[in-house]
Formats: structure tokens, C-alpha cells, sequence
């Protein structure tokens, strides 16, 4: 039969350590150093627990207290923040980009359209010229293609390529 180790509390661990016996008590908690009975510790188990964190901890694979509470921080911002997306997509609060981009296109081509009409419009009302009509169509025309170019230089929203 094993032999049963000594089993100590956890201000020895803490002089063992050099650490305090609220640090033990947090080792025991995160599960590093593993806490047999009530307040005792076996000495064996916990230098072999902690050698090994402090092993991680150098290696850089070990993560500190702090780090884990911002990675499950993390996790749950980004959970919560794709439930709203869900549930804002499931109320039909969210359109698609590139459906927003062709309806915009739409209706930019609309409008384009729309002002080189009144343009005829204009000069046959006033009785001007086809040369004045033509003018005002080119001055049109030079404004909305000036603005469609800042447009599509501000805001690049082709597919991208699958």
C-alpha cells in the first residue's frame, strides 16, 4: 500500500513559496496547487503544481489571472455583440451591404437621369437654344460624374472575391 504524504497547512506552502497564504489559497482556487482537506495541502503536489505553472509562465504559454478575466471578458462582448447582430437581422433592422450599395446605385441613377430630363425640360420652357441645352446637360453631367468619383473613391464596396 502507498504511503499517505504529510499534509500542511497553507502558511507553510506560503513560506515555501515566498508567497502570501491569500496567493495559496488563489493557486488552490485556479487549480494550480491541488488542496486535499480542509485548509491542508500536500507538499508533493503543490511544489510539482506550481513548478509547472511557473514552467508555463516562463514558456509564455501560461496566462495570468488578469488575462484570463479579459479573454472571458472578450468572449462575452463578442458573444453578446453577435446575439444583437442576430436578433437585429431576425427584426429586419440590418440590410446586406452590397444590397444597400445597389439600391444606392439605384437611385443615384434615378436622380442622374431625373436631372438630364429637366435640363430638357428647362430649355424648352425658356425657349433656349440646342446649344444651350447642351450646356446645361454638359454642366449637369460634369457635376454628377464629379461626384460619383469622390463616391466611389470614399467608399470602395465592391464584393470581395470568393
Amino acid at each position: 500500500m502507498g504511503q499517505k504524504r504529510p499534509m500542511y497547512p497553507a502558511s507553510t506552502l506560503a513560506k515555501l513559496f515566498n508567497l502570501s497564504e491569500r496567493r495559496i489559497r488563489q493557486l488552490a482556487q485556479e487549480g494550480i496547487i491541488p488542496k486535499k482537506e480542509k485548509g491542508q495541502y500536500d507538499v508533493v503536489a503543490s511544489v510539482q503544481g506550481y513548478l509547472k505553472y511557473l514552467q508555463e509562465q516562463v514558456a509564455g504559454r501560461g496566462l495570468t489571472t488578469a488575462a484570463i478575466h479579459v479573454q472571458r471578458l472578450r468572449r462575452i462582448e463578442a458573444l453578446a455583440d453577435e446575439k444583437e447582430l442576430s436578433v437585429s437581422q431576425q427584426l429586419g433592422a440590418l440590410i446586406n451591404v452590397h444590397t444597400a450599395v445597389e439600391r444606392g446605385g439605384r437611385s443615384v441613377m434615378a436622380t442622374k437621369t431625373g436631372l438630364l430630363a429637366l435640363a430638357d425640360r428647362i430649355t424648352q420652357m425658356l425657349g433656349l437654344s440646342l446649344m444651350q441645352r447642351h450646356g446645361i446637360q454638359g454642366a449637369i453631367k460634369k457635376n454628377l460624374f464629379a461626384q460619383s468619383d469622390y463616391v466611389e473613391e470614399d467608399n470602395d464596396t465592391r464584393p470581395p472575391d470568393e
